[in-house]
């Protein structure tokens, strides 16, 4: 993993040769880490996991709205909805978060003109989604044994990297 990161990191600032500040990476590497410890004991989620989430939730709103221009594969965007919808329930159950998530296709959306009913439906249950993932990223109050094993996996690496 750290060599993944130690080869991107090089990639990005420019360096084929890896002739990147050992202390520098280290610095960097143990930063990570610790914000990646602090979002899963605040959230249950790591950062990674929350980008995640909102560039799907962006992507798929990108497909709605170049529906008012282009055709768009009604599948497509229902098939990417479908994986979101997974995807939250799944951390729903991991962090023991009781009950269903509400879709609702009746929200009352903005800068809908132009689009057909379904993608209507479509930015409606997605909005609905955005919300619920909202309500979980703001959830301080976790119980104890929540994310117990994420919280060790990052501790763990982060000593391991101390070394």
């Amino acid at each position: 993993m750290y060599t993944d990161l130690y080869n991107l990191y090089s990639e990005f600032k420019g360096e084929k040769e890896n002739k990147l500040d050992t202390q520098e990476y280290t610095i960097d590497i143990r930063q990570q880490l610790i914000d990646d410890l602090l979002s899963v004991m605040n959230t249950g989620l790591s950062i990674s996991e929350i980008e995640e989430l909102e560039k799907l939730v962006k992507d798929i709103n990108q497909l709605i709205e170049e529906s008012k221009t282009k055709k768009v594969s009604v599948k497509r965007v229902e098939d990417m909805i479908e994986k979101l919808e997974l995807k939250l329930e799944e951390l729903s159950r991991r962090l023991g978060i009781k009950g269903e998530i509400e879709v609702d296709k009746n929200l009352e959306l903005e800068n809908t003109e132009g689009l057909s009913q379904i993608m209507k439906d479509f930015k409606s249950v997605v909005q609905s989604l955005k919300n619920a993932l909202d309500e979980i990223k703001e959830k301080k109050e976790l119980s104890q044994q929540t994310s117990t094993d994420e919280e060790l996996k990052l501790i763990k690496q982060l000593k391991e990297f101390g070394k």
